[in-house]
């Protein structure tokens, strides 16, 4: 990282005692790295490994897909990687640049987003939910929005509404029929919220389930790691 980059971040940081999110947060806005322009979706594995659905198999990889990306302005686009940091730093400088380009391009997704994710980051889960719901409205096909606003739903304890997001579609192929890949961040986010939707209703065998198709797909993610503590079966 250069220096410069170093600086920005260094200020952006803001003040020193700044919230850490606890681990019942931290699902909320890991996804903010899961944004990929110009890309098609892929689910978490490794090149060539497929999962295998009711409908058929669709695969899952760590390379950008082109089915994953969403409309952004070119403003947005040129400065998007800097806009990732901002939401990961979640500080009251970060947030107030975030804010004013939401304000900027309303209605962008991906904004939204990174606007949310930096918010539950803070520790300002009422506003990230607002954001969150907003998002899915005006986006209700973008999985990341209905990624993000499942889990706000499930840290208001409101499993019931999670079914509705997804169309009551617990499975990628009849969600998007269309789709052939999806990136592992997609994967592993949505099979994050899935398993912990499980867990809230009672059905653990299920959420088993899940979570041994992540182990198996991405082994190494933090979502993954985060279901395993959930279940008790961390390290």
């Amino acid at each position: 990282m250069g220096l410069a980059r170093k600086e920005r971040r260094r200020k952006l940081r803001g003040d020193k005692d700044m919230h850490h999110a606890t681990a019942k947060h931290d699902h909320y806005h890991a996804v903010v790295d899961t944004q990929w322009r110009g890309v098609e979706n892929d689910v978490f594995a490794e090149p060539g490994r497929c999962i295998k659905t009711a409908v058929r198999a669709f695969e899952v990889v760590r390379h950008p897909v082109a089915q994953s990306s969403q409309p952004m302005p070119v403003e947005i686009a040129a400065q998007y990687g800097d806009l990732v940091e901002l939401a990961q730093l979640a500080s009251p400088a970060a947030i107030a640049r975030l804010e004013m380009l939401s304000n900027r391009h309303p209605g962008t997704a991906v904004l939204s987003n990174l606007l949310a994710a930096a918010y539950s980051r803070r520790g300002r889960m009422r506003e990230a939910l607002v954001v969150c719901e907003k998002a899915y409205q005006e986006s209700p096909d973008y999985l990341f929005a209905r990624i993000q606003y499942a889990q706000l739903c499930l840290l208001a304890n409101k499993p019931e509404a999670v079914p509705g997001i997804f169309d009551h579609h617990f499975d990628l192929k009849l969600l998007y029929p269309h789709r052939t890949q999806y990136h592992v961040s997609e994967f592993a986010a949505y099979g994050a919220v899935v398993g912990e939707y499980y867990l809230q209703v009672g059905d653990r065998s299920a959420a088993s389930n899940m979570l041994n198709t992540l182990i198996h797909v991405a082994p190494e993610h933090e979502l993954t790691s985060r279901l395993q503590s959930l279940m008790g079966e961390g390290e």
